[in-house]
């Protein structure tokens, strides 16, 4: 399946990103437990999760939505990818993770739209993606205006996102392999 080549493109350039741009500069420092770089460490494996997490819902949602006449929805699977592999830029910015995952529910959200006449069932997609969209969108907010005042508050946004990611991406996954009929 060639979505799978997209995938493992986009993990392929992830972990390369990781390898040569965070991991191998950073080596002595983790030696060290620098904080900053241990919190980039963990918001990369987070981030790493996200991806691997979107690929196993990704194959489940195209499995019960295939492609149809139109190829609209093939090109909101490009714009997908795209953000997907921004994903991987955690390490450099905190926001570039945050704001692309905030995207990535928005346009999630319109590839569901699209699909809203093939089955009723996507309202459940629908409102998980705006949840998403509303806790993303409000971290990105609250991080923007409390980002000059310390590097404590810094950290506390930086671990409600962490949470937000794992607990989102996990109560996902749990719906689509526990529940795959109703999909």
């Amino acid at each position: 399946m060639l979505i799978n080549v997209f995938f493992g493109g986009i993990i392929t350039i992830g972990l390369n990103r990781f390898l040569f741009d965070f991991l191998l500069p950073q080596e002595p420092k983790l030696y060290h437990f620098d904080i900053p770089v241990l919190f980039d460490l963990l918001f990369f494996i987070t981030a790493f999760f996200w991806v691997v997490s979107q690929w196993v819902i990704f194959h489940e949602l195209i499995n019960k939505y295939p492609y149809g006449i139109s190829n609209g929805r093939f090109f909101i699977d490009i714009v997908l990818f795209i953000v997907l592999n921004t994903s991987f830029l955690a390490h450099t910015r905190f926001f570039t993770l945050i704001l692309s995952i905030t995207i990535w529910h928005v346009v999630a959200l319109v590839w569901h739209l699209w699909n809203r006449e093939l089955d009723l069932k996507v309202r459940i997609h629908i409102r998980g993606h705006i949840i998403s969209i509303i806790s993303y969108a409000s971290i990105s907010v609250v991080f923007l205006i409390v980002q000059p005042y310390g590097i404590i508050i810094n950290y506390v946004m930086i671990i409600v996102a962490i949470a937000s990611m794992i607990l989102f991406n996990a109560a996902r996954l749990h719906y689509f392999l526990v529940n795959p009929e109703e999909v």
